[in-house]
């Protein structure tokens, strides 16, 4: 159970999407089974939230327990899901071009000095690229 919860996860049992969310069909309508927990347990119409998200404060997304289900943005859940280290970040993106020891050596040679040039010929990127490194603005979860 997650610590700031007072109540144990739901799970749903039935059928589960690709995503790993509960699916239910209600009027020959698929629909996620949380939302339609959250809206029967908050006497809200579906069609009323279409342009939210509800989101699991437990991070479980085959909880149905309404007490784990909130309602809020896809910009509230990106951050969530940031906030709980469940997105992915750095070199776990598969686009990145650097890795995390690579970005640690390239702090570690501003630090005694090297130009931000240098470094970027060196890892084959842009100045801007080592600036924001550097300035902590990317990459800056990394110690």
């Amino acid at each position: 159970m997650h610590p700031e919860l007072k109540t144990p996860c739901v799970e749903w049992f039935g059928n589960i999407n690709n995503n790993g969310y509960g699916r239910i069909c209600i009027k020959r309508q698929v629909q996620l089974a949380h939302r339609v927990s959250y809206c029967h347990h908050n006497n809200v119409n579906i069609r009323d939230i279409e342009h939210l998200v509800i989101r699991h404060r437990c991070d479980n997304p085959l909880c149905i327990n309404p007490e784990h289900l909130e309602p809020g943005t896809r910009t509230d859940n990106a951050r969530d899901r940031v906030e709980r280290g469940r997105g992915h970040r750095g070199e776990r993106t598969g686009g990145s071009l650097l890795r995390e020891d690579e970005v640690r050596d390239i702090r570690k040679r501003a630090a005694n000095g090297e130009s931000q040039s240098s470094i970027a010929k060196l890892y084959g990127v842009t100045s801007s690229a080592i600036h924001y490194i550097v300035s902590r603005k990317n990459w800056a979860w990394l110690d």
